[in-house]
């Protein structure tokens, strides 16, 4: 599910819209119904969405009922596959980060003397995309790093290689 669904208690619908490539054919809503009341479907209960399915739903008195109709919709907007780091910063760095997009390498420079051992970067990532090591976990640099940056889709991925070298000593 991509987002809350929309109740319309007068109609007595509802349509949920669910990740681009999911299979409708045995979704097992979770339904909060009114105390006491039931449905059937029963919540939890495996079914196939391919079409509009009727719940009936049965007041706590046993006698009262409802249809709701309840659809099913495929978000048309496929995940995204890009896989770039954006953005990758340290609070010790001199300068900017440089990305090379090409390459799928990030070189970033320090202080003099920083401890390369424990560092902790923020990367800005591609929309959807995650990292491994993910944004905010301290790291040891002392030689290059590789992070795996997998897509929106959960399929692609990327590795990136960040190297952090320390600001030579000035010789003046």
């Amino acid at each position: 599910q991509t987002g809350a669904a929309l109740v319309n208690s007068v109609d007595h619908t509802v349509t949920v819209e669910v990740a681009f490539g999911t299979d409708f054919t045995a979704l097992s809503p979770i339904l909060t119904l009114s105390e006491g009341a039931s449905s059937d479907p029963v919540s939890g209960t495996p079914v196939d969405f391919a079409n509009a399915v009727i719940y009936s739903v049965t007041a706590e008195d046993g006698v009262t009922t409802q249809a709701w109709t309840v659809t099913v919709t495929e978000d048309s907007e496929e995940p995204d596959t890009e896989t770039d780091i954006l953005t990758f910063v340290l609070a010790e760095q001199t300068g900017a980060a440089v990305i090379n997009t090409v390459d799928h390498a990030v070189t970033i420079e320090v202080a003099f003397g920083t401890d390369l051992t424990a560092l902790t970067p923020t990367l800005t990532l591609s929309e959807g995309a995650t990292s491994d090591p993910a944004s905010g976990a301290t790291i040891d640099f002392t030689n290059a790093v590789t992070y795996t940056v997998t897509a929106e889709d959960e399929v692609t991925t990327q590795a990136w290689t960040v190297t952090v070298e320390e600001e030579p000593l000035s010789t003046e």
